[in-house]
Protein backbone atom coordinates (compact mmCIF):
# COMPACT_ATOMS: atom_id res chain seq x y z
CA UNK A 1 0.00 0.00 0.00
CA UNK A 2 3.44 2.59 1.12
CA UNK A 3 4.12 1.51 -2.67
CA UNK A 4 1.28 2.54 -4.66
CA UNK A 5 0.53 5.48 -2.23
CA UNK A 6 4.31 6.79 -3.27
CA UNK A 7 3.59 5.87 -6.46
CA UNK A 8 0.64 8.16 -6.83
CA UNK A 9 2.42 11.09 -4.83
CA UNK A 10 4.92 10.50 -7.38
CA UNK A 11 2.83 10.85 -10.39
CA UNK A 12 0.59 13.74 -8.80
CA UNK A 13 3.69 15.52 -8.11
CA UNK A 14 5.83 14.82 -11.31
CA UNK A 15 2.44 16.42 -13.24
CA UNK A 16 2.03 19.72 -11.09
CA UNK A 17 5.73 20.78 -10.91
CA UNK A 18 6.58 20.34 -14.64
CA UNK A 19 5.67 20.78 -18.58
CA UNK A 20 3.79 23.32 -19.10
CA UNK A 21 3.40 23.95 -22.90
CA UNK A 22 2.56 20.31 -23.52
CA UNK A 23 3.11 21.08 -27.48
CA UNK A 24 3.05 17.11 -28.26
CA UNK A 25 0.15 14.73 -28.22
CA UNK A 26 0.30 11.19 -27.53
CA UNK A 27 -2.06 8.95 -29.08
CA UNK A 28 -2.27 5.29 -30.10
CA UNK A 29 -1.90 4.36 -33.76
CA UNK A 30 -4.75 4.95 -35.70
CA UNK A 31 -6.75 6.57 -32.83
CA UNK A 32 -6.83 10.44 -31.91
CA UNK A 33 -7.28 10.24 -28.10
CA UNK A 34 -4.32 11.57 -25.89
CA UNK A 35 -2.94 10.02 -23.74
CA UNK A 36 -0.91 12.89 -22.18
CA UNK A 37 0.46 12.77 -18.38
CA UNK A 38 -1.87 9.71 -17.95
CA UNK A 39 -1.25 5.70 -17.05
CA UNK A 40 -1.76 2.97 -19.93
CA UNK A 41 -2.21 -0.65 -18.96
CA UNK A 42 -0.92 -3.39 -21.52
CA UNK A 43 -1.35 -7.32 -20.60
CA UNK A 44 0.89 -9.47 -21.12
CA UNK A 45 2.34 -13.24 -20.98
CA UNK A 46 4.92 -13.21 -18.21
CA UNK A 47 7.48 -15.08 -20.59
CA UNK A 48 7.05 -13.16 -23.36
CA UNK A 49 7.68 -10.09 -24.86
CA UNK A 50 4.97 -6.81 -24.19
CA UNK A 51 4.96 -3.94 -26.71
CA UNK A 52 3.15 -0.29 -26.82
CA UNK A 53 3.26 1.62 -30.06
CA UNK A 54 2.66 5.28 -29.71
CA UNK A 55 2.10 8.19 -32.04
CA UNK A 56 4.05 11.59 -30.92
CA UNK A 57 2.37 14.23 -32.68
CA UNK A 58 3.55 18.19 -33.10
CA UNK A 59 0.67 20.32 -32.10
CA UNK A 60 2.76 23.76 -32.07
CA UNK A 61 3.00 25.86 -34.65
CA UNK A 62 6.91 25.44 -35.17
CA UNK A 63 9.14 22.84 -35.95
CA UNK A 64 11.01 20.46 -33.20
CA UNK A 65 13.16 18.17 -32.22
CA UNK A 66 12.28 15.95 -30.03
CA UNK A 67 14.15 13.23 -27.36
CA UNK A 68 12.93 10.71 -25.31
CA UNK A 69 14.01 9.75 -21.89
CA UNK A 70 12.72 6.24 -20.42
CA UNK A 71 12.09 6.16 -16.35
CA UNK A 72 11.68 3.09 -14.46
CA UNK A 73 9.13 3.62 -11.70
CA UNK A 74 8.65 0.65 -10.58
CA UNK A 75 9.43 -2.91 -11.80
CA UNK A 76 8.51 -6.34 -11.07
CA UNK A 77 11.68 -7.58 -9.65
CA UNK A 78 13.37 -4.10 -10.38
CA UNK A 79 16.83 -5.96 -11.26
CA UNK A 80 15.38 -8.88 -12.96
CA UNK A 81 13.34 -8.02 -15.89
CA UNK A 82 14.29 -6.06 -19.57
CA UNK A 83 12.94 -3.11 -21.34
CA UNK A 84 14.05 -1.04 -24.13
CA UNK A 85 12.28 1.18 -26.41
CA UNK A 86 12.58 2.25 -30.13
CA UNK A 87 12.72 6.26 -31.04
CA UNK A 88 14.70 7.14 -33.85
CA UNK A 89 16.68 4.25 -33.17
CA UNK A 90 15.87 1.21 -31.20
CA UNK A 91 17.89 0.71 -28.09
CA UNK A 92 19.08 -3.29 -27.24
CA UNK A 93 17.51 -5.68 -24.40
CA UNK A 94 19.78 -4.61 -20.88
CA UNK A 95 20.51 -0.96 -22.75
CA UNK A 96 21.04 1.30 -19.40
CA UNK A 97 20.79 4.59 -21.78
CA UNK A 98 17.49 6.13 -21.13
CA UNK A 99 17.86 9.04 -22.92
CA UNK A 100 17.53 8.46 -27.11
CA UNK A 101 20.29 9.03 -28.09
CA UNK A 102 19.32 11.08 -31.53
CA UNK A 103 16.05 13.73 -31.64
CA UNK A 104 13.14 13.32 -33.92
CA UNK A 105 12.21 16.38 -35.61
CA UNK A 106 8.75 16.92 -36.20
CA UNK A 107 7.55 19.91 -38.78
CA UNK A 108 4.83 22.32 -37.26
CA UNK A 109 1.06 20.86 -37.32
CA UNK A 110 -0.75 20.75 -40.32
CA UNK A 111 1.28 21.66 -43.03
CA UNK A 112 0.96 20.05 -46.27
CA UNK A 113 3.88 17.61 -47.12
CA UNK A 114 5.47 17.69 -43.53
CA UNK A 115 5.83 14.97 -40.80
CA UNK A 116 4.12 16.26 -37.71
CA UNK A 117 4.10 12.63 -36.24
CA UNK A 118 6.57 10.08 -35.05
CA UNK A 119 6.70 6.38 -34.02
CA UNK A 120 7.27 5.23 -30.70
CA UNK A 121 7.30 1.56 -29.29
CA UNK A 122 8.31 0.26 -25.71
CA UNK A 123 9.19 -2.93 -24.87
CA UNK A 124 8.99 -5.07 -22.05
CA UNK A 125 9.70 -8.41 -20.99
CA UNK A 126 8.82 -10.04 -17.04
CA UNK A 127 11.31 -12.90 -17.60
CA UNK A 128 8.61 -14.98 -15.65
CA UNK A 129 7.76 -12.98 -13.02
CA UNK A 130 4.30 -12.31 -12.67
CA UNK A 131 3.17 -8.60 -11.59
CA UNK A 132 3.07 -4.79 -12.55
CA UNK A 133 5.57 -2.86 -13.59
CA UNK A 134 5.47 1.29 -14.14
CA UNK A 135 7.36 2.78 -16.35
CA UNK A 136 7.26 6.46 -17.45
CA UNK A 137 8.35 7.60 -21.58
CA UNK A 138 8.78 11.11 -21.72
CA UNK A 139 9.19 13.13 -24.35
CA UNK A 140 11.11 16.71 -24.73
CA UNK A 141 12.28 19.33 -26.98
CA UNK A 142 15.79 19.79 -27.56
CA UNK A 143 15.31 23.78 -26.97
CA UNK A 144 13.00 22.95 -23.86
CA UNK A 145 12.97 20.39 -21.72
CA UNK A 146 10.29 21.76 -20.06
CA UNK A 147 8.28 21.79 -23.21
CA UNK A 148 7.59 18.03 -22.67
CA UNK A 149 4.86 15.57 -22.66
CA UNK A 150 5.05 11.91 -20.61
CA UNK A 151 2.75 8.66 -20.84
CA UNK A 152 3.04 6.02 -17.90
CA UNK A 153 2.95 2.31 -18.76
CA UNK A 154 1.49 -0.04 -16.62
CA UNK A 155 3.08 -3.48 -18.20
CA UNK A 156 1.00 -6.65 -16.33
CA UNK A 157 2.52 -9.94 -16.42
CA UNK A 158 0.17 -12.20 -16.03
CA UNK A 159 0.30 -16.19 -16.06
CA UNK A 160 -0.43 -16.50 -19.88
CA UNK A 161 -2.02 -12.91 -20.72
CA UNK A 162 -5.02 -11.56 -21.36
CA UNK A 163 -4.85 -12.77 -24.94
CA UNK A 164 -5.99 -16.49 -26.27
CA UNK A 165 -2.71 -18.50 -27.27
CA UNK A 166 -2.35 -19.20 -31.18
CA UNK A 167 -3.48 -22.65 -32.38
CA UNK A 168 -6.21 -24.62 -31.36
CA UNK A 169 -7.77 -22.96 -28.51
CA UNK A 170 -11.29 -22.55 -27.06
CA UNK A 171 -13.62 -19.74 -27.83
CA UNK A 172 -15.63 -18.18 -24.48
CA UNK A 173 -16.56 -14.88 -22.61
CA UNK A 174 -17.06 -13.79 -19.38
CA UNK A 175 -20.20 -10.85 -18.32
CA UNK A 176 -20.50 -8.81 -16.85
CA UNK A 177 -16.84 -7.55 -17.00
CA UNK A 178 -16.64 -6.18 -14.52
CA UNK A 179 -18.57 -8.14 -12.01
CA UNK A 180 -19.60 -7.28 -8.32
CA UNK A 181 -21.84 -10.80 -7.86
CA UNK A 182 -21.64 -12.94 -10.25
CA UNK A 183 -19.85 -13.92 -13.95
CA UNK A 184 -21.77 -15.72 -16.15
CA UNK A 185 -18.99 -17.66 -18.51
CA UNK A 186 -20.07 -18.93 -22.20
CA UNK A 187 -17.81 -21.24 -23.91
CA UNK A 188 -17.59 -23.22 -26.83
CA UNK A 189 -16.40 -27.01 -26.21
CA UNK A 190 -15.67 -29.40 -29.40
CA UNK A 191 -17.27 -32.55 -29.47
CA UNK A 192 -15.41 -35.56 -27.64
CA UNK A 193 -13.88 -33.11 -24.90
CA UNK A 194 -14.29 -35.41 -22.05
CA UNK A 195 -12.69 -32.77 -19.03
CA UNK A 196 -12.62 -29.67 -18.79
CA UNK A 197 -11.77 -26.48 -15.96
CA UNK A 198 -12.13 -23.09 -15.46
CA UNK A 199 -9.33 -21.20 -13.04
CA UNK A 200 -9.07 -17.47 -12.21
CA UNK A 201 -6.07 -16.56 -11.46
CA UNK A 202 -4.94 -13.40 -9.30
CA UNK A 203 -1.95 -10.88 -10.79
CA UNK A 204 0.36 -12.93 -8.31
CA UNK A 205 -0.52 -16.43 -10.31
CA UNK A 206 -1.92 -17.86 -7.67
CA UNK A 207 -5.33 -19.75 -8.68
CA UNK A 208 -7.72 -18.56 -6.43
CA UNK A 209 -10.58 -20.36 -7.82
CA UNK A 210 -11.18 -23.92 -9.87
CA UNK A 211 -14.26 -25.12 -11.25
CA UNK A 212 -14.69 -28.18 -13.34
CA UNK A 213 -17.00 -26.99 -16.25
CA UNK A 214 -19.86 -29.72 -17.30
CA UNK A 215 -18.89 -30.71 -21.32
CA UNK A 216 -22.64 -30.94 -21.96
CA UNK A 217 -23.06 -27.50 -21.67
CA UNK A 218 -21.73 -23.89 -23.06
CA UNK A 219 -22.56 -21.80 -19.73
CA UNK A 220 -21.43 -21.33 -16.20
CA UNK A 221 -22.21 -19.06 -13.66
CA UNK A 222 -19.51 -18.31 -10.60
CA UNK A 223 -19.98 -16.13 -7.71
CA UNK A 224 -17.53 -13.75 -7.14
CA UNK A 225 -18.53 -12.30 -4.13
CA UNK A 226 -15.80 -13.93 -1.88
CA UNK A 227 -13.00 -12.73 -4.21
CA UNK A 228 -11.38 -9.58 -3.67
CA UNK A 229 -12.16 -6.46 -5.71
CA UNK A 230 -8.86 -6.37 -8.35
CA UNK A 231 -7.70 -7.89 -11.62
CA UNK A 232 -7.54 -11.49 -12.48
CA UNK A 233 -7.52 -13.85 -15.73
CA UNK A 234 -9.50 -16.66 -16.37
CA UNK A 235 -8.55 -20.19 -18.00
CA UNK A 236 -10.50 -22.72 -19.85
CA UNK A 237 -8.49 -25.69 -20.16
CA UNK A 238 -9.68 -28.95 -21.93
CA UNK A 239 -8.51 -31.59 -22.92
CA UNK A 240 -6.54 -31.73 -26.26
CA UNK A 241 -6.56 -28.11 -26.74
CA UNK A 242 -4.48 -25.10 -25.53
CA UNK A 243 -6.02 -23.28 -22.91
CA UNK A 244 -7.59 -19.89 -23.23
CA UNK A 245 -7.54 -16.74 -21.01
CA UNK A 246 -10.20 -13.57 -20.50
CA UNK A 247 -9.36 -10.85 -18.13
CA UNK A 248 -11.96 -10.36 -15.39
CA UNK A 249 -12.34 -6.81 -13.51
CA UNK A 250 -13.76 -7.85 -9.85
CA UNK A 251 -15.54 -5.11 -8.00
CA UNK A 252 -17.50 -4.84 -5.18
Amino acid sequence: MKKILSLAIFCIAFTAISFGQQQFKIVHQGDTNAFNNDTVSVYGNATQEMSITFNVVNTGIDSVSVYLRRDSISTVPKFDSNNTFCWVLCFSLGDTNNVSAYSQTLNKWNTPGDTSSASFIGYYKALGHLGASYIRYTFFAARNHNDSSWVMVKYIATPAGTQSLSGNTINFSAYPNPASHAVNFTYNLVSGSTAANLKIYNLLGECVQTLPLNTAKNKTTVDVQSIPAGVYVCEIEANGYQSSYKKLVVTH
